[in-house]
């Protein structure tokens, strides 16, 4: 638990390269009012998400074929503004791709939004080829997500312990187990107040 620890305090990118140097530039999560797109703060201190414990159980929802109810699951895990935020330039950001250091505001995209759309998308194409809808099928987009998913769950590299309900056999489903987790409803929250647009949807 130690080693997870310390291995998500050095890999707070919240699964994205960068995402931590961009968050050292953002101001503090005391500073908005709820509904605000990105009021100044008066305060220089970076925001953190805080952690949280959770326990992984099996929803159904999630993986069962595309219809309206399933739909809706999955976009209720995007904020308004779809993950893209406005970024006040307060304090000095270190140069990164993208970045106008001199443009007064910036807009990104919390990797965290990104990768729920590309997981989202792989599952989509799948039950599009199941169904016989080849030509609906985005390759070269599926093949940015594989990639960048891959990459991203290497930075996180959650290092819980799933131990093997049965000692002779290497299998492991995975739910039942604690993991140390940032807590989902805050970085929600602050992505909702400072968003760059309202529109909503995760496609």
């Amino acid at each position: 638990m130690v080693l997870a620890t310390v291995l998500f305090a050095l890999a707070f990118m919240l699964m994205g390269a960068g995402f931590c140097s961009l968050m050292a530039g953002l101001p503090s999560h005391g500073s908005h009012h709820s509904g605000a797109l990105c009021t100044e703060s008066s305060l220089d201190q970076p925001w953190f998400p805080p952690e949280s414990e959770k326990t992984l159980f099996f929803n159904r929802m999630f993986g069962r074929p595309p219809d309206e109810e399933n739909m809706q699951a999955w976009s209720s895990l995007i904020p308004p503004g779809r993950g893209f935020v406005v970024v006040r330039n307060q304090t000095a950001l270190p140069d990164m791709p993208s970045l106008h250091q001199d443009l007064p505001e910036q807009h990104a995209l919390l990797s965290v939004y990104h990768q729920l759309h590309c997981l989202w998308s792989t599952k989509e194409s799948y039950f599009r080829l199941r169904d016989g809808q080849a030509d609906d099928t985005d390759e070269l987009h599926l093949s940015h997500c594989w990639d960048y998913l891959r990459q991203t769950i290497m930075c996180a590299a959650d290092t819980t312990l799933e131990w093997m309900p049965n000692p002779t056999q290497e299998i492991s489903k995975g739910w039942g187990y604690r993991h140390d987790c940032r807590d989902w409803d805050e970085i929600y929250d602050w992505t909702v107040r400072n968003r760059w647009h309202d529109s909503t949807g995760i496609g």
